[in-house]
């Protein structure tokens, strides 16, 4: 059943997708591939003006890791972020700016491999 419906949700939702793969990194193909949806499928939601099923929402919305209701534009917030994150991002606010600049290059450095992460939690943050 094609299902014709309102332009301004239908472009909600590509622009929704659109800016989350863009922000993520992520190709149309990676993205079909990742969420285990054909490529002409996801092509289609981007670019046809027909509503997608929730079936199909729900493995996009998981990949780009946002919720449903982000996708529909109903939810200004990206809405599917992990309590662990959400922890995170509540103690980094937390810092002052000194502390914030420590934190961001202690990960950077991190991240490219020149210091344990357990040796400088313990020695710079206990």
């Amino acid at each position: 059943m094609q299902r014709k419906s309102d332009p301004v949700l239908i472009e909600i939702i590509r622009t929704r997708i659109r800016l989350k793969m863009e922000e993520l990194g992520i190709s149309q193909a990676q993205l079909a591939d990742e969420a285990g949806v054909s490529r002409s499928r996801l092509n289609e939601l981007l670019r046809k003006d027909r509503l997608p099923g929730c079936d199909f929402l729900i493995v996009i919305a998981e990949r780009l890791g946002v919720s449903i209701d982000y996708l529909l534009g109903k939810d200004r917030e990206i809405s599917a972020v992990s309590l662990p994150v959400k922890r995170l991002l509540a103690a980094f606010a937390a810092l002052d700016l000194v502390q914030k600049e420590r934190v961001l290059a202690n990960i950077e450095e991190t991240a490219r491999g020149g210091r344990d992460i357990d040796t400088v939690t313990k020695k710079e943050f206990t």
